[in-house]
């Protein structure tokens, strides 16, 4: 193998309504089998185990080599959870959740299980990038600077611990492997920014393709692309599903003789 390929949840592998689209899946199916050759691929999310097995199908999950989850906190080889965080910065994480819990903000519409992070949904209608400098302000306010950061997806605001991101965790299980991103949203700016090649769906955030345009790293159009080159993100025509098969089609047109 010659890749490892972390692959964002919401508004990539999956619709943001939370469904792999049944008209996709086989395709999905025959484009990630097509690279498996030279890639390894594991789920990267901000999300836990449960909610992982719950939405994407078993023979869609059974090619993944493992999962990322809970934005590079917790690995799992889809049974068991490994948490890499220790238990005292969890604890402090379950107390600041607590604290949250009690603002009742407008915008929350639920926080989700999470073992060492923080996952506040946003309600519909709601900016989660906006919605973030309320959580931004409440981290200060309880002095946890030190601890952790805030970050947001297309439907979630999460708080993580310091040091963890969806990229360590896909540098963890990768080793010597060159890295590859395919994400949408601002909490995936490390798996663009620090892996050698990553690629985004068509509906990738306008925040995250400004962000990364600013770090002087080449955005470029996937049908203007005849070679894989390092730190360029490649920008897909489809999104979502569709841009993920796509990026694999690429990837498979691309692959060592």
């Amino acid at each position: 193998m010659e890749y490892a390929v972390g692959i964002d949840l919401h508004g990539t592998l999956m619709e943001d309504k939370e469904y792999i689209r049944e008209d996709l899946k086989n395709q999905l199916i025959t484009a990630l089998n097509a690279v498996k050759g030279f890639c390894s691929f594991y789920v990267a999310t901000g999300n836990d185990l449960m909610f992982v097995k719950r939405k994407i199908p078993d023979d869609v999950l059974s090619i993944f080599d493992s999962l990322i989850l809970e934005t590079g906190c917790v690995l799992s080889d889809g049974e068991a959870e490994e948490v890499l965080v220790s238990g005292d910065i969890c604890d402090k994480i379950r107390k600041f959740e607590d604290e949250l819990k009690g603002l009742r903000w407008e915008w929350v519409y639920k926080f989700d299980r999470r073992l060492t992070s923080i996952a506040a949904f946003t309600k519909y209608g709601f900016s989660p990038g906006e919605c973030s400098r309320d959580v931004c302000g409440k981290v200060v306010d309880a002095g946890l600077k030190g601890i952790c950061y805030v970050t947001y997806s297309s439907v979630a605001v999460d708080v993580v611990p310091n040091g963890f991101s969806k990229l360590t965790g896909l540098k963890h299980v990768a080793g010597d492997l060159k890295t590859i991103g395919i994400a949408d949203s601002m909490n995936d700016i490390q798996l663009h920014l620090g892996t050698d090649i990553s690629f985004a769906p068509s509906n990738i955030s306008p925040e995250l393709e400004k962000k990364i345009a600013e770090s002087g790293r080449t955005l470029m159009k996937l049908s203007d692309a005849d070679e894989l080159v390092d730190n360029i993100t490649y920008v897909a025509s489809y999104p979502a599903t569709e841009g993920v098969i796509e990026v694999l089609d690429f990837l498979s047109a691309s692959q060592p003789p």
